[in-house]
């Protein structure tokens, strides 16, 4: 709703319809300077975050970027309209400190929260795989992306907003990249949201671990295991997978399976790291890959994709299928069918 308020009042400058209703003037700052502090705590509640009252802080910077541009509301609809006439046609020669300082603070608050936001999912996609095996973390990687390109989003809106004041019409192309780059992003991610439901139904409450959860994972002590002590516990580790494959459990967490082998979880946590150079998420999703193909090849029996996936230790479709491609570098659809090609062969 941010992003298209922000549209539809480039969309009613260039139209015209500001000479018509010229106290609309402004109408998409409340949307344009709420979209960044609505985006990260958005990013905390997907990530389990509890969003108490203290959430409301993350408003009192936009609050007083609002306070600062009160005056332009004040200023008489004509005076407005002759403005953005000129700016329009021709561009200012120059535009007062003040409009700089609006612009620069709103630009400044929309990068460093956007940017606060892509750090915040960094750390968790990295904690996740050092203490849980979910394969749903993935997902989360179209997250990072969007803060990202939420990024490229505020530097663009400062480049235009300069351009907009001091640039020639003829030369104005930052406004036209501005405008057709919003309705490109609202485009891709409702088709996104339609073509892939998954990728956003995973981030509920309770599906993924809490960052509570992940801050008190295992962690390595200052000492390395000894070389002997090492190897104990990677053949017992590799016993353990094998004949109880705890790695069916799609809730497994590296506290879990450290507990069942009676082995403190940071050297469990170390084992993996150090013996089979992978984390923990890596590990575990190896072998449920390695399992899915089993089942595979097993023929009709196994079921579809989505029973097979179930089987395996995923939780969702989506899941093995990022997981899977990821690991064997195809498709669990596209390997179905080269098993079922190879079933046909003549001996």
């Amino acid at each position: 709703m941010c992003l298209a308020l922000v549209l539809a009042e480039h969309v009613w400058v260039y139209s015209g319809a500001f000479r018509d209703f010229p106290f609309l003037s402004g109408f998409s700052l409340p949307g344009l300077i709420l979209l960044s502090p609505l985006f990260y705590c958005y990013a905390l509640a997907l990530l389990q975050e509890t969003l108490g009252r203290r959430v409301a802080l993350h408003f009192l910077p936009s609050l007083c970027i609002l306070l600062t541009v009160l005056p332009w509301s004040l200023v008489e609809g004509d005076a407005k309209v002759e403005w953005l006439e000129i700016s329009i046609t021709s561009g200012l020669p120059f535009f007062s400190t003040h409009a700089t300082l609006v612009v620069t603070a709103i630009s400044s608050h929309m990068l460093a929260y956007f940017y606060a936001t892509y750090l915040l999912v960094e750390k968790y996609e990295s904690q996740v795989k050092e203490g849980s095996s979910d394969p749903a973390v993935l997902s989360i990687h179209w997250l990072t992306q969007l803060s990202f390109g939420f990024c490229l989003f505020a530097v663009l809106f400062y480049l235009t907003a300069l351009g907009f004041l001091i640039m020639t019409s003829s030369s104005r192309v930052l406004p036209e990249l501005f405008v057709y780059g919003i309705a490109g992003f609202i485009f891709f991610m409702t088709l996104l949201s339609y073509r892939q439901p998954d990728l956003f139904a995973e981030y509920q409450p309770g599906k993924l671990p809490s960052v509570e959860e992940l801050e008190e994972r295992p962690k390595y002590q200052n000492t390395m295991l000894p070389p002997e002590l090492l190897k104990e516990y990677k053949d017992l580790l590799l016993v353990k997978m094998e004949e109880d494959k705890p790695y069916l459990d799609g809730e497994l967490r590296i506290g879990n399976l450290a507990a069942s082998m009676d082995i403190p979880g940071h050297q469990l946590s170390q084992v993996i790291n150090v013996a089979f150079e992978v984390s923990f998420f890596d590990f575990i999703n190896q072998y449920r890959v390695s399992y899915a193909k089993s089942l595979m090849s097993a023929g009709s029996e196994s079921g579809n994709i989505l029973d097979i996936a179930l089987q395996s230790g995923f939780n969702s479709k989506a899941s093995f299928n990022r997981v899977f491609k990821r690991e064997a570098g195809t498709t669990p659809t596209e390997f179905l069918a080269s098993q079922s090609k190879s079933e046909k062969k003549p001996v």
